[in-house]
């Protein structure tokens, strides 16, 4: 048995975070070296590719430089609903997520 507190200690709380909400929970729940060094790496990756983004938007002003929906590439036209999608408010998610039929209480 491995301790969270072992883990955060050694690779830090996001990686455990990020752990929790990768493993599919309804099934046997695994968790191994080789698991969490995945997740490490993966959350690497996430951290820097968010630093990579934020550091270019330093200087971004939605007012003067947010384009009109009609003059967005393909691409960021296809991004928009998903986007708006996840700013629905967390407990909505979690309802659909099925974890609280599962968690008397957890609403």
């Amino acid at each position: 048995m491995i301790e969270p507190e072992q883990i955060i200690k050694q690779y830090g709380a996001d990686v455990l975070r990020l752990w929790v909400a990768s493993v599919d929970f309804h099934e046997d729940v695994r968790f191994s070296e080789l698991i969490i060094t995945r997740i490490t790496e993966a959350y690497r990756k996430l951290r820097n590719t968010f630093r990579y983004a934020l550091g270019n938007l330093h200087d971004f002003d939605p007012a003067s430089d947010a384009l009109p929906g009609a003059e967005l590439e393909e691409i960021d036209r296809w991004m928009l609903p998903p986007r708006r999608r996840a700013r629905r408010p967390g407990p909505v998610r979690l309802r659909r997520s099925g974890i609280p039929s599962r968690l008397p209480g957890a609403l």
